[in-house]
Parts: C-alpha cells; sequence; structure tokens
C-alpha cells in the first residue's frame, strides 16, 4: 500500500467504526434513504450486543425516514400529540373485521375520534371530514398496481371506481399537519419518477399536509396489524409518533407468535417525528 492512501476496505471499516460509536451515544435514527433505499427496512437489521447477542435495530434505537417532501420539516416544532382529534376509516368491504376491532379499541384509547366503520367508510364521507382533523387513520385494504403506480388506491364503501381512494384525489386535500397513518398494505410502495418523489399513497398524504405517515412496506397481517397500531395509539400521548413506533414495534417483537419482522417490520414512520 502506498503511504497515506486508503483503500475501500480500510474506509469501510472506519466508516462502520464511526457508525457503531454514533449509535452508542445517540438513541434516535433518521434515515434520509434516496429513492428506492427507502424500501430497506434498515430498522429491522440486527446489531451484536456486548453480551453476545443480536438484537433489532428498532429494539435498540427510534427508527424513522424522511424522503425529500418532508426534508425541511424535520426541523421546525412538532405538532402537540395530546387529546389530538381523529378520524378513523376502518373495513370498507366487510372483509377486515381485525380493522374494525382496531378501530373500536383506538376509541377506548383516544379521545374526540370520529369513525366511518362498515359501509359507512365511503370517499364522500371521507372527503367531507378529512381536513376537519390533524391526525387521520385509515385501516383498509391498500392496492398497489406496480405498472403503473399512480393508478394505486385506498378501498373504501361503494361500488365500482367510487370505493377507489386515488392518488392524485389525496394529494389534492389540504390537510392539518398531523399525523396520517395508513394501516394497509404497501402504502409506502410504488416508483421512482427521475426528478421526484416516489409516487405512493405515503407521498400523496404528504404532499396533502401531513407532517408524519406511517406507512407499509409489504402485505400485512390483519390481526398483528391490529396489535400493533393499538400499541402504537396508547404510546403516542407519552412516547411521541416515533417513540410509540418503537413501542409498537417491541410489543410486537416481545410475542414469539410476532417477533418475525414480517408482522412488525414493515411499518415505517415518514417524516422523522
Amino acid at each position: 500500500l502506498q503511504k497515506g492512501v486508503r483503500t475501500p476496505s480500510m474506509m469501510t471499516s472506519r466508516g462502520v467504526f464511526i457508525l457503531k460509536a454514533e449509535l452508542a451515544t445517540h438513541p434516535n435514527l433518521i434515515l434520509i434513504p434516496n429513492d428506492l433505499l427507502l424500501y430497506l427496512p434498515i430498522h429491522a437489521l440486527l446489531r451484536p450486543q456486548p453480551d453476545g447477542t443480536e438484537r433489532f435495530l428498532a429494539e435498540t434505537h427510534a427508527v424513522s425516514y424522511v424522503t425529500q417532501l418532508e426534508l425541511a420539516d424535520i426541523f421546525t416544532p412538532a405538532a402537540p400529540i395530546t387529546n389530538t382529534p381523529l378520524l378513523a376509516l376502518a373495513n370498507p368491504d366487510g372483509s377486515l373485521p381485525a380493522a374494525s376491532r382496531e378501530v373500536r379499541e383506538l376509541m377506548r384509547i383516544r379521545p374526540g375520534i370520529t369513525s366511518l366503520d362498515g359501509p359507512a367508510a365511503t370517499k364522500e364521507r371521507f372527503f367531507a371530514l378529512a381536513e376537519q382533523f390533524p391526525d387521520l387513520h385509515l385501516a383498509t385494504h391498500g392496492v398497489l398496481d406496480p405498472q403503473r403506480p399512480e393508478r394505486s388506491y385506498l378501498l373504501m364503501a361503494g361500488g365500482g371506481e367510487e370505493n377507489q381512494l386515488g392518488i392524485d384525489e389525496i394529494a389534492g386535500l389540504t390537510l392539518q399537519s398531523g399525523l396520517a397513518v395508513l394501516s394497509a398494505c404497501e402504502t409506502a410502495l410504488g416508483e421512482q419518477v427521475p426528478g421526484a418523489a416516489l409516487i405512493t399513497l405515503a407521498a400523496a398524504f404528504s404532499q396533502a399536509g401531513s407532517q408524519s405517515i406511517l406507512a407499509s412496506l409489504w402485505k400485512v397481517h390483519d390481526a398483528a396489524t391490529r396489535d400493533f397500531m393499538v400499541a402504537f395509539h396508547r404510546s403516542l400521548p407519552t412516547a411521541g409518533r416515533v417513540g410509540a413506533l418503537q413501542q409498537a414495534q417491541r410489543a410486537l417483537i416481545q410475542r414469539p407468535a410476532t417477533a418475525h419482522p414480517f408482522y412488525w417490520a414493515p411499518f415505517i414512520l415518514i417524516g422523522g417525528r
């Protein structure tokens, strides 16, 4: 080796050393992934512990993600969380009974909830109410069109196209600067357009004004998602959004039946809060 010249392996080793030192100092980790790296569940990576065991990064750190849509917002004061009014929509086609139970549990945890459950969860009612609430919770089906992601949608009650809440319709809303929880499948997935943000359902809520979005990277388990969301909302008043996410992740990890990342790792907080 020439004196003063770093090899790639040397730089990689030094980078890993610096990263380990930073993680040991800071319990909160905000990731700003480039484009499709948002799809990598970094919070599910395993970290060796001093006692020889391994723990998921989500167990040791509160991990959140930021895209270019939220980058400027992470340095502004966070919106208050205590007693924030919530609009909750659930189970519009009757195929997600755990989603209905999920929202009923939330009504016991959080005051000021307006619920649209089953046949009441129409697009018309959602449009009439959504802009009046800082926080939104949509426990429904997320339908991803991998060929034309702009056609992806959240399922609403009703028939035909009236039961499809599309990306353009969401982005056209003027939402309050709060939290949007997308308790549905693949709501953080879409497609990268050169020079623009990822086309996803989560990005549409960010464009509409939501400060933080809880969205999913893959198809989620109905019952496990119910438990996850109940734990998340229960922790919000004391832990904040990213802290509540970590509490929900830990709650499922501690149960043998849901300890696998499939159950708890699909949901990511976009917005760094």
